[in-house]
C-alpha cells in the first residue's frame, strides 16, 4: 500500500509526532512519502518532498491550488512510479493553508481516497482561521464553506482523536461509517533516570511541562503555588507565538511582584528537561482545553505522577480504558463572592458578541443567557472559566487574606505508586505503536473498499459544529484567542 501524507510542516509539534508515530509504527507494511511545505529538521529519516505551496499561508509559494495539486500528484509518481493508493491530510480544515481546500476539490474529482486527520478545530475558538476561510473561500457563505472545509464523499473518511470530535462531527451531518476515531499513539519511552544529579530544588518539584500559552490555564497554575508554598512549580518553556508573550508577561510580572519564590518559568531554558524530569515529584496540569489530551497519558510512562485539573470530555476514552484519574479535580470551586459577578457577566458578554462578530455570525442573546444562566446557576464559579483579570484578583485575594484558603474546598491530590504502575500499564497496552498501527492499516482497507462515487453524498455543517464549541459547558474565557 502506498500512502501520502500531507501537512504543512515537520517542525516540533503534536501533528508531528503523531506523524512521526505513524511512520515508526507503520513503515513495514506501508510505503509512505511525506509531503510537506517546509524543510524538516536533519536527522529526520523517512521520505519526504518538500513543496513550498504547502507551507503556512503566511509562507507559501503563491501559486494556485490547481499548480500545487499538479505538483503533488508529479511528487507521489516521482516517488511511486504512480499515484498513491491514499492521500492522508492531517488538519486540512483550519485556514492555516488556503491552497488546501482547492487540492481536495481536485483531488475529490478524480475520486481519489482520501484520509481527513482533524487534531484541531477552527471552530473551536480559532475564530481568525475560520474568519479567514470564510471570507477567502466562501464569499461569507457558511453553507458554501461547509462543503468546501468538510467535503462529503463516498471515498472520503474523517479521522478524529476522540469521542467528543467523532460525535461532534456525526451530529454536523457526517454518517457514523465515514467518521473513525484513531486515538494518537504513544512511543516507547525510556523511564525517567532518578538521581542523575542532585535537584536544586529543597522542595518537592511539581513540573508543569508546557509552554505558558492562554489555554494552559498559568493564573490556576500559580493559584496552587500560593496554597503550596512548600512546594516548587515551575513550567517549561515560554509561548512560540509572540501574541500570546503580553499575557506570560504579565504572569511573571505578578510572580516577581508578589515574591513567589516557589514559582518558575521557562525552566528548560536553564535545565535539560531529562534533568527536569529526573527532578520532579509529579507532573501538574491546569489547562482548560486539549485537543487529544497526551498530558494525561505521558506521565505514567515515565513512571511520574500526576495531578492537577481534568477535562472529562478528553479523558473520558482514556478512563473508558481503564486509567485511573481519580485524583484529579474536574472543577475548582471559588466562592461567588470573590469576583465582582457583574464584572463576570460583562466580559462573558462582550467576548461573546466578539466571537460572533469573528465568526461572522448574528449576535444571539439567547446563547448568552444560557452561558449566563448556566455559570450563574452553579453555587460556586470554576476558576478555570474567568479570564487573567478575574483570576488575578482571586489571587491577589488569598495573598492578602491566607484565612480565605480555609474556604476552599479543592486541594491537589497526588495518586500512589500503585496507581502510577497501574495507569503505566494501561497506556502501554492501549496507546502504544502497535495498537495504533492496527487501527490505521484497518481504515485504510476499508477506505480502498468504498465504492465509485464522484458526487457529493453528505454535508457536515460548520455552523452545527460552531453551535456545540458555543454550548454554555464549554464557553470559557481562556478558550477565546
Amino acid at each position: 500500500m502506498n500512502v501520502v501524507i500531507v501537512h504543512y510542516h515537520l517542525q516540533p509539534g503534536g501533528v508531528t509526532s503523531v506523524i512521526l508515530n505513524t511512520l515508526k509504527a507503520c513503515s513495514q507494511e506501508i510505503n509512505f512519502l511525506i509531503l510537506t511545505g517546509e524543510k524538516p529538521a536533519p536527522d529526520f529519516s523517512y521520505p519526504y518532498t518538500v513543496l513550498p505551496g504547502l507551507a503556512y499561508e503566511e509562507k507559501r509559494m503563491p501559486i494556485s491550488g490547481l499548480e500545487l495539486s499538479r505538483q503533488m500528484e508529479e511528487a507521489a509518481r516521482a516517488h511511486f512510479h504512480q499515484l498513491p493508493d491514499i492521500w492522508h491530510f492531517h488538519n486540512h480544515s483550519l485556514g492555516k493553508n488556503l491552497l488546501i481546500t482547492e487540492v481536495l476539490a481536485q483531488f475529490r474529482a478524480k475520486d481519489y481516497f482520501i484520509c481527513l486527520h482533524i487534531h484541531d478545530f477552527p471552530e473551536d475558538g480559532r475564530a481568525k482561521n475560520y474568519q479567514r476561510l470564510l471570507s477567502t473561500l466562501a464569499n461569507n457563505n457558511h453553507n458554501l464553506l461547509s462543503q468546501k472545509l468538510y467535503p462529503g464523499q463516498e471515498r472520503i473518511y474523517y479521522l478524529v482523536l476522540n469521542k467528543r470530535d467523532a460525535t461532534l462531527l456525526v451530529n454536523a451531518g457526517a454518517p457514523a461509517n465515514k467518521v473513525h476515531l484513531i486515538p494518537n499513539p504513544i512511543s516507547p519511552t525510556k523511564e525517567t533516570p532518578f538521581n542523575v544529579s542532585p535537584s536544586p530544588f529543597k522542595a518537592p518539584l511539581y513540573l508543569y511541562p508546557t509552554r505558558s500559552i492562554r489555554r494552559k490555564n498559568i493564573g490556576e497554575f500559580i493559584f496552587w503555588a500560593i496554597l503550596y508554598p512548600d512546594i516548587v512549580f515551575a513550567t517549561t518553556r515560554g509561548p512560540q507565538n509572540p501574541k500570546f508573550w503580553p499575557i506570560f508577561e504579565q504572569w511573571k510580572n505578578f510572580v516577581q511582584e508578589y515574591n513567589l519564590k516557589n514559582v518558575y518559568f521557562e525552566l528548560a531554558q536553564k535545565y535539560d528537561f531529562h534533568l527536569l524530569l529526573s527532578w520532579a515529584n509529579s507532573f501538574i496540569t491546569t489547562s482548560v482545553k486539549e485537543g487529544f489530551g497526551l498530558a494525561f497519558l505521558e506521565p505514567w510512562l515515565k513512571n511520574i505522577p500526576l495531578t492537577g485539573r481534568n477535562l472529562p470530555e478528553i479523558t473520558a476514552d482514556f478512563v473508558q480504558v481503564g486509567l485511573n484519574l481519580s485524583n484529579l479535580y474536574d472543577t475548582l470551586p471559588i466562592p461567588k463572592t470573590w469576583i465582582d459577578l457583574n464584572a463576570l457577566k460583562e466580559k462573558i458578554q462582550s467576548n461573546l458578541y466578539q466571537l460572533c462578530q469573528d465568526y461572522l455570525i448574528p449576535y444571539d442573546m439567547e446563547i448568552f443567557e444560557q452561558i449566563w444562566a448556566h455559570i450563574s446557576g452553579l453555587e460556586y464559579l470554576d476558576f478555570g472559566i474567568l479570564d487573567e483579570d478575574l483570576q488575578t484578583q482571586i489571587l491577589l485575594s488569598l495573598l492578602k487574606d491566607k484565612s480565605k484558603k480555609h474556604r476552599l474546598t479543592q486541594a491537589l491530590q497526588v495518586p500512589n505508586p500503585e496507581s502510577v504502575t497501574h495507569n503505566k500499564n494501561i497506556v502501554a497496552k492501549y496507546f502504544d505503536l502497535n495498537t495504533y498501527k492496527q487501527k490505521l492499516i484497518n481504515i485504510y482497507t476499508h477506505l480502498l473498499q468504498e465504492k465509485n462515487s464522484k458526487q457529493s453524498t453528505y454535508c457536515i455543517d460548520t455552523c452545527l459544529i460552531l453551535k456545540e464549541f458555543l454550548s454554555p459547558q464549554r464557553f470559557n474565557l481562556l478558550s477565546i484567542s
